[in-house]
């Protein structure tokens, strides 16, 4: 097997290993939420619109963090 056949079977593996992580992921984020709406400290309509406010602030430039930090002061 040549070195370009081998890279290539390697780029798959990772996509691979990528899409396992990411699926492991959604599903720990989509149990945290069921749990925390099924408990009541957050509702899902709440948590959407906390989705839209952190996603309009990272496509406002990345700055999340600066802008929770100035939030918590």
């Amino acid at each position: 097997m040549n070195g370009n056949a081998r890279s290539q079977i390697n780029i798959y593996a990772q996509l691979a290993d990528l899409k396992n992580v990411d699926y492991r992921n959604t599903l720990a984020i989509a149990t945290l939420i069921d749990l925390l709406t099924e408990k009541g400290v957050i509702d899902r309509a709440e948590f959407a619109a906390r989705a839209r406010h952190l996603d309009g602030d990272l496509h406002a430039g990345g700055q999340i963090k600066r802008n929770k930090a100035k939030e918590l002061l």
